[in-house]
């Protein structure tokens, strides 16, 4: 690199090398917590959901007998649907 010392080269491209590094951790940490938020709202939807249900509908069957509430609640919004 002309004007640079072959030293001040090296350190720059250290610079270069540490802040790519910081930015891919900073990617990292922003889509972990997109994907929390993202499941966040799904929860949010399934639980309004479930404000509908009337207290003796047939889907608190379909759900007491479950293991999994998320997938449960998923499989009976999917099957409520016209």
């Amino acid at each position: 690199m002309r004007g640079l010392a072959k030293s001040d080269y090296e350190l720059l491209q250290d610079e270069m090398r540490q802040l790519k590094r910081e930015n891919a951790a900073l990617r990292a940490a922003l889509d972990a917590q997109m994907q929390y938020q993202r499941h966040l709202r799904e929860d949010r939807d399934r639980l309004d959901w479930l404000e509908t249900l009337d207290c003796d509908s047939p889907w608190w069957v379909h759900l007491a007998d479950s293991t999994n509430l998320r997938a449960a609640i998923d499989s009976a919004q999917n099957e409520a649907q016209p």
